[in-house]
């Protein structure tokens, strides 16, 4: 609780008047809301951070973070958003090389480039070396479960969940992934419900897993909430679901989307709700 209320501190202040360690603990922020906002903000005070900074591996690392984050939500706040993160993951590893947070950073950048030799690699050193962020071994859980390591990943957010009893409910991502995948979809549907961000993935678990269940009201309701979102996300989920998933997994959940009432075009990817 103690470091909400200082994360909540600094977030109304002028980026470019943080402190880099001040720019560090602001950018924590943005795992409790998960906007394109939030991002913004906090991807604002780092880049000052750095270069005020530059030997400051949890300011690279939190940097990369941020820049794959922008990555991997589609938030497409800047045009080389990967490698932007993949050059600050490096950055940091330099700078910190017994770093926890520098190698989280490289394990999200080297998720998100597909080279997963190098992102398990990356993920059990900055487990090795810091057992205790609650945030990093729940990020780390989840691209574990994306790639098939199902148990590592599982248990790995179940300690987050211990360790941090105010946790985000980003933390339930790999539980909901494996339970689609097994076809339990009823205890997809109440993970669904625990997830809460990002709200655009969070809405469409929600309805692909209602959608395989045949349960409308859910569904429809849930379907209102996606399309009232300000982004063209739905029109990308194929594209922007293989960036996390395998092509199987993203279209299976495709599949509950349709169920649903989502139309999600083959060659167009235009979604539209059925009539």
């Amino acid at each position: 609780m103690e470091a909400r209320l200082l994360v909540e501190a600094v977030r109304g202040r002028d980026p470019e008047q943080l402190s880099p360690y001040e720019a560090v603990l602001r950018s924590f922020g943005y795992f409790e809301r998960a906007t394109a906002e939030e991002l913004a903000a906090a991807r604002k005070g780092l880049e000052f951070a750095v270069q005020n900074a530059p030997a400051y591996a949890d300011a690279w690392a939190m940097l990369s973070l941020l820049c794959t984050q922008d990555y991997g939500q589609g938030f497409n706040l800047q045009p080389d958003s990967l490698q932007s993160g993949l050059a600050a993951a490096r950055r940091a590893v330099e700078a910190g090389p017994s770093n926890h947070l520098a190698y989280c950073a490289q394990a999200y950048a080297r998720f998100f480039e597909k080279d997963f030799p190098n992102f398990l690699t990356a993920a059990e050193r900055s487990v090795e070396i810091n057992p205790m962020d609650a945030t990093c071994l729940a990020e780390i859980g989840v691209m574990l479960v994306h790639v098939g390591f199902d148990k590592r990943g599982l248990a790995l957010a179940a300690r987050a969940r211990q360790l941090n009893p105010n946790y985000s409910g980003r933390y339930w991502w790999g539980d909901f992934h494996n339970a689609y995948r097994q076809h339990d979809y009823r205890a997809a549907l109440d993970i669904a419900g625990k997830i809460e961000l990002p709200k655009h993935w969070a809405a469409m678990c929600m309805v692909a897993a209602a959608g395989q269940l045949g349960d409308r009201g859910v569904a429809e309701k849930a379907l209102r909430e996606v399309l009232s979102f300000p982004s063209d996300f739905v029109t990308r989920v194929r594209s922007e679901g293989r960036k996390w998933m395998s092509p199987e997994m993203t279209e299976h959940l495709i599949e509950g989307l349709r169920k649903a009432g989502l139309q999600i075009a083959w060659e167009s990817q235009v979604g539209s709700v059925n009539s």
